[in-house]
């Protein structure tokens, strides 16, 4: 209804979709909203730059329902645009198929729409869909060719495990304009594409650079990235240093809550195998004031509960998951399923009760649209240890070996904690069967990712050394 209203979304637009400049997106649309507050697709385009510029998570879910409360006002493309970033984001509502249902339904309405495009291949990708995905992202380049375009193709043909492909993509792409090597998206396919070739150098070089960016979604990427692989190498200082800082980050944005202890809890239970300490300090930080003043949608329910049940309290974890159950608005969205059924996995693990383990594990592959999770990395991560812990070496051995045959770039979610452990039980279930060259190689895989690790971790190192000299010698003794 407001001419200015809608110079100030193309603005917007601009800035959010060419420029990479969220904030300043976020502050035209909330002008746009101010001139006219039944505008749609500005609500939706505000939740997309919050998102996108690690923006406030209230912010962004007033904005969510506020475009999915004026969708209907929206001829069809419009509409189900509104309806797919609700059902897509929404942390009360998220429903994978019912934000697919809907970009389909937007594709169908205006094939040369960019947005649905961009979408559906997200989508797709998230459901392990590779060939679709390269479709709908192919497309979205030939409709919108903007550097966006090109890194998100880039992306996904890495995922799918066609590094050189999406290599050409970037370098073609610096060739006729260097300067979008300064896009998030850009950056963040050429990190992927770094993680794949194993270019450790090329990859810190990166992630120091987007560390000290001016902007501060890229400060917040960069400090994330830099975080998994410090814990992926042992560097568990560094590691804690750098979540610090990036929490700091958020929390000065109002995007995220700071938990205090979180990390160090996170680093016992996980790295040290101090798993009482961690539960300690997980004790402290749910009876605390930041736990208390918190918004029960801000609270980590289910990330704290998984960390009880790995630390061996699994009674903790279950009390956890009955009060996120009766207390937080996101135990609605069907999108937590997935990771409800994974928690009960651990649980049920801590419990000693494998079988039920292993059944509820493989449920939490499942997404709420019947298509696999994103992380399936993570299943095989935890199917492995449910196996390994049951004493069923075939099949412990099986699933840790389906974790390395998945394409680095889709176990960025996982590998900083994984990768370690799965090299060095992949050794020691090829030492038990007396295969010597399969044990050196993930033996020996093992202590390259550990070289430079904490003081505290390296007599793990050791051992592993000293096994590897001995079946080096001849007979392991």
């Amino acid at each position: 209804s407001s001419l200015e209203a809608l110079r100030k979304y193309s603005e917007a637009s601009v800035a959010n979709d060419v420029d990479g400049d969220y904030d300043r997106s976020v502050r035209l649309l909330r002008e746009a909203v101010a001139l006219d507050s039944t505008f749609a697709l500005a609500w939706r385009k505000m939740a997309v730059a919050l998102n996108n510029g690690s923006g406030s998570a209230e912010t962004k879910d007033t904005a969510l329902q506020k475009a999915f409360q004026y969708a209907s006002r929206l001829p069809d493309r419009e509409k189900y645009l509104a309806i797919g970033v609700y059902y897509n984001r929404s942390r009360t509502a998220g429903d994978r198929g019912k934000a697919l249902a809907a970009y389909q339904a937007a594709y169908a309405a205006d094939s040369n729409g960019s947005i649905a495009a961009n979408n559906l291949f997200t989508l797709y990708g998230e459901r392990n869909e590779y060939d679709s995905a390269i479709r709908y992202s192919r497309r979205q380049l030939a409709i919108d060719r903007t550097a966006a375009s090109v890194s998100y193709l880039a992306g996904i043909l890495t995922q799918a495990g066609r590094n050189d492909e999406a290599t050409a993509l970037l370098d073609s792409l610096h060739k006729v304009a260097p300067q979008a090597d300064d896009f998030d998206g850009t950056q963040f396919a050429r990190y992927v594409g770094h993680l794949a070739r194993g270019q450790d150098d090329s990859l810190r070089i990166l992630l120091e650079r987007l560390r000290v960016s001016p902007s501060p979604s890229t400060r917040v990427m960069g400090l994330g990235l830099l975080e998994g692989m410090e814990f992926g190498a042992g560097r568990l200082t560094q590691a804690t240093a750098h979540d610090r800082e990036r929490t700091a980050l958020l929390a000065a944005r109002g995007a995220q809550k700071s938990f205090d202890g979180l990390s160090e809890a996170f680093t016992d239970i996980y790295y040290r195998g101090r798993g009482a300490e961690g539960a300690r300090t997980l004790e402290a930080i749910v009876a605390g004031k930041q736990w208390s003043t918190a918004s029960p949608a801000d609270r980590p329910y289910l990330d704290v509960a998984t960390q009880f049940a790995v630390a061996g309290r699994p009674d903790r974890a279950r009390e956890l998951l009955a009060r996120f159950e009766a207390e937080s608005p996101r135990a609605r969205a069907p999108s937590t399923g997935p990771e409800r059924m994974a928690l009960q996995g651990e649980i049920a693990l801590a419990e000693g009760k494998f079988d039920e383990s292993v059944r509820l594990f493989r449920g939490s592959n499942v997404a709420e649209d019947g298509a696999e999770i994103s992380c399936i990395a993570c299943t095989e991560f935890a199917l492995g240890r449910a196996f390994d812990a049951a004493g069923n070496a075939d099949s412990a051995l099986a699933h840790f070996t389906a974790y390395l045959a998945i394409p680095v770039a889709r176990r960025v979610q996982v590998d900083y904690l994984a990768r370690a452990t799965v090299e060095k039980h992949l050794g020691e279930l090829y030492d038990a069967r007396k295969n010597t060259p399969e044990a050196l190689a993930h033996y020996g895989a093992f202590v390259n990712l550990w070289k430079g690790a904490d003081p505290e971790l390296q007599p793990a190192v050791a051992t592993v050394k000293r096994r590897m000299a001995e079946l080096v010698a001849g007979e392991g003794k």
